[in-house]
This record gives structure tokens, C-alpha cells and sequence, in this order.
């Protein structure tokens, strides 16, 4: 699997962290930040507030390791494999808001049998999480990573997303986004697509 750079996507390359000096950046940037809006950083409260940040920015933006997608030939098994409900946290790249993402996804293993482990699916959803992306290019990339690692005759991604853009402050909804990828056989037949949604409807909250 690559390392899948794409727009609305950023995490900080693993070479920034190397020579320690993103820190130190950062909190001089969120020093600024704080003194601009009016904080008086001689306040207990906001005193070690760039540091935190700081970590906390580094923690959320780091590149994480690139999950080892390791594949078996099996037994003959033509079902579907899925995890219906994976929670993931992201941040929108328009305005810097968390996102509370429930993920689920789904495959056909092919002819040849190549089954990935069982935590892979999982693993695949927290890699993209990390740092900011899109709604729209997570679905599409997790359902990429799947199909790369082992070619199945088909694969679904459903992604039920909590944007606190919309939900804390603007339009103020309650409602969640929800966006779906639908390739191969969940895309063409009738029967396999139904089972997927009904398996995410039933475990969405």
C-alpha cells in the first residue's frame, strides 16, 4: 500500500519530526494565535496552553506507520466479510473541526482466495484518519486500500460522519453526512449491496 497523498489530505511528513524543531514552531505559532485573540498567557490557564497544543497537533498530524496488509490463501469462502461499525475521529481541512466518523467496511474476497487478516479493516480505517482529510476522500481511499491489498470481487465503504463544523456552530444541524463507495459486485448485485447497508444500519449508533 502506498502512502495515498491527496488533496484535503495532510499529516505531517514523519522527516519533520526528525530534528525535533516542529515543536518549538508550533508553539511560537499558537503563542501568536492566543495573544492575538486577547489571551493574557500570564494566566495559569493559558500559560502551558502552546505547549499543549503543540503535542496535541503533532499527536493528531503525525504520519502513522503504514498498516502491514498481510493477505492467506484460504479454504474456498464466496461470503462477504465485513465490520460494520469502526469509530475514527478526523479533522475537516475547510475549518479545522473534528469530525466523529462511523465506518463500515466490507468485502467479497476474490477466486484466488486472498483473505486479509481480520484486524486489517480496522487498521486501514485508523491509517486514514490521522491529520486532516475529507469525508469524501476517506471513503474513496479506504475503499482504494482495500482493493489494492487483495483484489476482491467487490468492495463497500459507508461512512456516517458527525461534522462539528455544521453541528457546533453555522447551520447548527443535528444530522450527520453520510457517503457511500459501492465497486464490483456490491455495486452490481442487488442482493450483495442490501446486505452491506443492512449490516451498517444496524450497528450506525
Amino acid at each position: 500500500m502506498n502512502t495515498y497523498v491527496a488533496k484535503g489530505r495532510l499529516v505531517i511528513p514523519s522527516d519533520k519530526l526528525e530534528n525535533g524543531t516542529l515543536q518549538t514552531q508550533l508553539e511560537e505559532v499558537y503563542t501568536s494565535l492566543l495573544l492575538t485573540l486577547g489571551a493574557d498567557l500570564s494566566d495559569n490557564n493559558f500559560a502551558d496552553t502552546p505547549s499543549r497544543m503543540a503535542r496535541a497537533a503533532i499527536d493528531e498530524f503525525r504520519t502513522p506507520p503504514l498498516p502491514n496488509l498481510t493477505d492467506f490463501d484460504e479454504e474456498p469462502y464466496d461470503g462477504m466479510i465485513t465490520v460494520p461499525r469502526h469509530e475514527v475521529w478526523v479533522r475537516c481541512p475547510h475549518h479545522f473541526e473534528r469530525v466523529r466518523m462511523i465506518v463500515g467496511v466490507s468485502y467479497v474476497p476474490s477466486d484466488r482466495h486472498r483473505v486479509l487478516g481480520l484486524s486489517k479493516l480496522p487498521r486501514i480505517c485508523d491509517y486514514f484518519a490521522a491529520g486532516c482529510i475529507l469525508q469524501e476522500t476517506y471513503t474513496r481511499l479506504v475503499a482504494d486500500a482495500i482493493e489494492s491489498a487483495c483484489a476482491p470481487l467487490g468492495v463497500g465503504v459507508y461512512t456516517t460522519a458527525y461534522h462539528q463544523c455544521m453541528q457546533a456552530r453555522g447551520v447548527k444541524t443535528k444530522s450527520p453526512v453520510k457517503m457511500k463507495i459501492l465497486r464490483g459486485i456490491y455495486m452490481h448485485s442487488p442482493a450483495t449491496r442490501d446486505e452491506f447497508l443492512r449490516e451498517v444500519d444496524n450497528h450506525e449508533r
